[in-house]
């Protein structure tokens, strides 16, 4: 068996195998080199009971009344295992090669590893190895990497009426083309004027959306947004002005953030997108 995970291996397969489920050590083939061993958890983060456990073990995944597919049942059938655990890690890699094809059978194990959720002790452990796979880390890794979104202001000082003008910037610093959306949740303390390139404004919302933007390598993209003030708010308070950005086929926005703070005379101060910290282990 360890010659066929070796063989799967050098051809660019990721070998991912479920560690067992008699609370011992892990079973073969998950504690072979070069397979990623997956153990269980259950629905509030914890380790799994029935869950083996070891040194081999790299990640977990919930493994507890999960809804599937079943071979000796009609249709679907709810039950708990690492066998449950493990499709969640094959999915997760799958959806890592969906996003950057070119990636390596290593570095899409690193990926999944670098951003697991710590659920069991701080670091690795033999319980749930380097911790609960996180799909929307994961997916941040792989595409934040490639996509840069930032947000300037032109005004310095503003008071109510007073026009404010500002831009959104992103750029492509990947391998491939990608397609996002772009919407900018406008302040309420604001009235939309214009954008260029023209943007569609959802006044439910009071939000901006750029549709469907393919942005090829190497490239840039500017948005210019004008709106006036139209409250006025206490000295220096605050006011939040978010701009999220959406890749094609995820189901939730990956980038966001960028704040502002202002008020009646007092300077607008742009502070840098917020990004959630994305652990990167070695």
């Amino acid at each position: 068996q360890q010659d066929a995970v070796d063989y799967a291996h050098a051809h660019g397969v990721l070998v991912v195998a479920a560690t067992g489920n008699d609370a011992e050590g892990v079973f073969y083939p998950a504690a072979f080199e070069h397979a990623l061993a997956v153990a269980a958890t259950t629905m509030d983060d914890s380790h799994a009971s029935f869950s083996n456990f070891g040194p081999e073990v790299d990640v977990a995944a919930p493994g507890v009344d999960i809804h599937s597919t079943w071979p000796w049942r009609t249709g679907y059938w709810t039950t708990s295992g690492t066998s449950m655990a493990a499709p969640h890690v094959s999915g997760l890699a799958a959806l890592a090669w969906s996003l950057e094809p070119d990636l390596s059978a290593g570095e899409v194990t690193h990926v999944i590893t670098a951003t697991a959720a710590d659920v069991h002790t701080l670091g690795w452990d033999e319980y749930t190895g380097w911790g609960r796979v996180d799909a929307l880390a994961a997916t941040r890794q792989i595409v934040e990497s490639q996509v840069h979104l930032s947000k300037a202001v032109t005004a310095a000082s503003v008071g109510a009426h007073d026009v404010l003008t500002y831009t959104i910037s992103l750029g492509n610093d990947g391998s491939r083309e990608v397609t996002v959306v772009i919407s900018d949740s406008l302040p309420a303390e604001v009235r939309f004027l214009s954008a260029e390139p023209p943007a569609h404004y959802v006044s439910a919302t009071h939000e901006l959306v750029w549709g469907a933007l393919a942005l090829a390598v190497g490239t840039q993209a500017t948005m210019t947004v004008a709106v006036e003030v139209v409250d006025t708010l206490a000295p220096c308070a605050e006011i939040r002005n978010s701009v999220s950005l959406l890749f094609a086929g995820l189901a939730e926005p990956i980038v966001a953030g960028a704040a502002y703070r202002r008020a009646p005379y007092c300077t607008y101060l742009p502070i840098s997108p917020v990004r959630d910290p994305i652990p990167r282990r070695p």
